[in-house]
């Protein structure tokens, strides 16, 4: 229901073959007596042909996600962990993000991959969509779970180049520094990621 009682809303994933379609999804609003008010959502459309039997394991599917992730941080593979959650129909035109190829439908594993923090690079979680049947990376979705604060001061000099490096005007956990907008950021940078965290 809304905050007013009045409508209640309802969402339904699109499947095919038993797997989940990736972005397949239609919400419905309807009032208390039952009318549709809304409708909205994407949905694979039926002529849409699929293969649905991989050519690739999910532990190959893996070893692709894990050396993908790998190479984009600069890091060796043997640090990345992955789990398989299944596979799934993935078509681009149903998601926003990077399309590597033709927009068209196919099976994928979906390969969550995480990298450790080191250094100064953050951790990273990604969602690895990996064509089941030619083992090419079809595009990443992050998973931010946590959002660390860190600020960065440029000391309100007009021209100077701002570089974003430690150490920071204030991070996760800091006390208040005493610098109006630096901690005026942090706070709102709180408040952003609460209101997320609770709405989405």
């Amino acid at each position: 229901e809304d905050r007013h009682g009045r409508t209640a809303r309802a969402r339904f994933d699109q499947v095919r073959a038993g797997l989940p379609v990736m972005g397949g999804q239609i919400a419905v609003q309807v009032s208390d007596r039952g009318e549709v008010i809304s409708a909205s959502g994407e949905v694979l459309p039926s002529v849409a042909r699929v293969a649905t039997r991989p050519r690739l394991s999910a532990r190959a599917a893996a070893r692709i996600a894990a050396t993908w992730l790998a190479r984009q941080a600069g890091r060796p593979a043997s640090v990345v962990s992955t789990r398989s959650e299944g596979l799934a129909i993935y078509d681009p035109r149903l998601m926003s993000g990077d399309v590597s190829g033709p927009a068209a439908a196919r099976l994928a594993w979906r390969i969550d991959a995480r990298l450790p923090a080191s250094g100064r690079q953050a951790a990273r979680e990604q969602l690895v969509v990996v064509d089941a049947r030619g083992g090419r990376v079809l595009t990443s979705i992050g998973r931010l779970y946590r959002a660390d604060r860190f600020v960065c001061d440029n000391r309100s000099l007009p021209g100077r180049p701002l570089r974003c490096d430690p150490p920071f005007a204030r991070h996760e956990g800091q006390a208040v520094t005493g610098v109006a907008d630096v901690d005026a950021a942090y706070r709102l940078m709180g408040s952003l990621d609460a209101y997320l965290a609770e709405r989405f």
